[in-house]
């Protein structure tokens, strides 16, 4: 695989990552309709998926100061596929 062709397939999964939280604002109405939940349920079912996604950052970085990028990419590849 390319050079050209990695970034882009990267660059893809971080938009549809990053899409797919954003998107999830908006549907917070339908959720409480269709499933009967309190609009605090929601609420914390929001910050949830927003602290799921915001907490691999933090060791990400560190390891990212710490090591190779290659070594990051591959061990976080790694940890995913677990």
């Amino acid at each position: 695989m390319s050079r050209t062709r990695l970034f882009g397939s990267l660059c893809a999964l971080v938009f549809l990552v990053n899409f797919a939280r954003v998107v999830f604002a908006p549907l917070v109405g339908e959720f409480i309709g269709e499933f009967g939940i309190g609009e605090g349920t929601a609420g914390l079912i929001v910050t949830l998926a927003w602290l799921g996604s915001a907490a691999p950052r933090i060791p990400a970085g560190w390891a990212l100061t710490r090591f190779s990028r290659q070594f990051v990419v591959l061990a976080s590849g790694a940890v995913v596929t677990l």
